[in-house]
Formats: C-alpha cells, sequence, structure tokens
C-alpha cells in the first residue's frame, strides 16, 4: 500500500520548507494527501513562591507564538498552492512530541526533523527519539543538512541485523515505496545465513536484492552503516529504530543514536 496519508510537522526552523517540499514530492508521485501539524509553544513558567508576572508577559508571548504559527501555515499553504497537491494544516497545543504521535495513527507517514539543538527554533516539547517509540506509523527523518528525495527511487539501503524491528522496517518501506525495486542490505558483524535469507525473500517479491557484508567492530556499527550507505549513493536508509532496550541504548550509545547524530540523508524508521 502506497502512501496516501502524510503527516509533515511544522515548525518556524530552518529545515521545515525542506519537510513540506518532501513531502510535496511524495504527495504528487503516490496522490497523498499532506496534513501539516503545528504544535504551538507553550510558556515554560516554574512556580516560585512569591512570584509574579504580570500580564503583558503571557500577551507578548501568545502574541510571538501567533505569529509565529500563522508565518508556518502560510509557508505550507504557499508551497502546496504552487505543487497543486492536496493539504491542509492543523494547528493543536499541549506537546509536540504527544500530538505528532497521536495524528500518526491516523497517516501512513510522519516526517520530522533532527533533534532539536539549543540554537533551533523548535518547539521545545519536541522529543525525536519519544517520537521513534511512540509513533504508529513509519518516520522519515529529514537530517539539519537539506536534502531533496528525488521520485521514483531508484534503490534503497537497508541496515540489516536480523532483528525484529529491522524487519518490520523493511516491509514497511516495501510497503511504502512500491515502485522501487532494487535494495541494498548493508549487514554489520551479522549472520550471513540470515542475510541470504532476506535476499530469498526480497526476490520473492521481485525484488533485487545485494548484500554488503562487513566486519567492523561492533562498537563502530552506526559508523560503518553510515560509510556503506554513502559508498553506495544511497537516498534513503532503511533501519529500525533501537533494537535493544531504550535503556541498553542510552548506556552503549546505540546504533540508532549514531545515525541520528549523523546521518546526512533522510532516514526512515520503523520500531
Amino acid at each position: 500500500m502506497a502512501i496516501k496519508d502524510l503527516l509533515i510537522y511544522l515548525d518556524n526552523d530552518d529545515s521545515c520548507d525542506c519537510r513540506i517540499a518532501n513531502g510535496i514530492n511524495v504527495s504528487r508521485h503516490y496522490g497523498a494527501h499532506i496534513t501539516g501539524l503545528y504544535v504551538m509553544p507553550m510558556m515554560q513558567v516554574h512556580a516560585y513562591p512569591y512570584a509574579y508576572l504580570p500580564s503583558s508577559v503571557f500577551e507578548s508571548f501568545d502574541a510571538r507564538a501567533k505569529e509565529s504559527c500563522e508565518s508556518a501555515q502560510e509557508l505550507f499553504n504557499a508551497k502546496t498552492a504552487a505543487d497543486d497537491v492536496s493539504g491542509e494544516v492543523k494547528v493543536v497545543s499541549h506537546g509536540a512530541t504527544d500530538q505528532l504521535n497521536r495524528y500518526s495513527r491516523y497517516s501512513d507517514l510522519l516526517i520530522v526533523p533532527a533533534n532539536s539543538k539549543p540554537e533551533s527554533k523548535i518547539n521545545l516539547s519536541y522529543f525525536l527519539t519519544d517520537v521513534l517509540f511512540g509513533a504508529a506509523c513509519p518516520v522519515l527523518m529529514m537530517p539539519e543538512k537539506d536534502s531533496i528525495i528525488s521520485l521514483p527511487l531508484e534503490r534503497i539501503v537497508v541496515a540489516w541485523d536480523g532483528s525484529r524491528e529491522a524487519s518490520r522496517a523493511l516491509g514497511a518501506a516495501m510497503m511504502a515505496f512500491p515502485d522501487v525495486s532494487v535494495f541494498d542490505i548493508v549487514t554489520v558483524s551479522g549472520n550471513e545465513k540470515d542475510a541470504e535469507a532476506i535476499v530469498t525473500y526480497l526476490v520473492r517479491h521481485n525484488k533485487v536484492a545485494n548484500v554488503h557484508l562487513s566486519n567492523s567492530a561492533s562498537s563502530h556499527v552506526g559508523e560503518e552503516i553510515l560509510r556503506q550507505t554513502s559508498l553506495l549513493g544511497g537516498q534513503l536508509l532503511v533501519m529500525g529504530a533501537y533494537g535493544h532496550s531504550r535503556l541498553r541504548e542510552q548506556i552503549l550509545g546505540g546504533v540508532t543514536k549514531h545515525v541520528l547524530e549523523n546521518a546526512e540523508i533522510p532516514i526512515f524508521f520503523s520500531h
């Protein structure tokens, strides 16, 4: 099933127009409807005894928030109208991560930015890792470096470790992008027989699969995946998010964490 309902996180960061542009490309290719979700920022107020903030502070914050929201809406509406694609903006409140996870239940794909940095204009309630865990649909993370996906995709690179998460991500990518016929399977310090099994699976689905085995040290798995993806000229990397427990990923650094922080191309995640 190709993508028909696309959800894009709208915000006031510099990469928002790139997310919209990629959403438009997907919409035009697969005939998808785009929903741009803008989450109103909430003023962070700490309850200190005897603390007092005049009403003008709240009024000023609300005015700036409204202006930022209108700016994001205008950008989305202008771009979708110029390309004549079906789109709408939903404005909500009460936490970007929670709202993205909620609306992902009614979507085929969610497009989000990388983790925000202190200088970013992204809503402070947006947390990519929590979106990866909580989203009901696959997540397409756009790197900080602007990257435009050209459709139809010629080939997809898959980070394969034989895990349930990797299998779900591959299956989701095959459904989302049914016209992709070539898959490059990158396995780092993995089981060769398991890699051969996934090739057989892809061939039975009329796909071409190329296996790329690497024996890099386990501590450098994320780095090796990105290196192989670059060598293969990958337009899109598919991987399962957090194959180990979240606590273990945080302690060890984790393959997912490394890829999130260093990727220069879009990453298609499924958990």
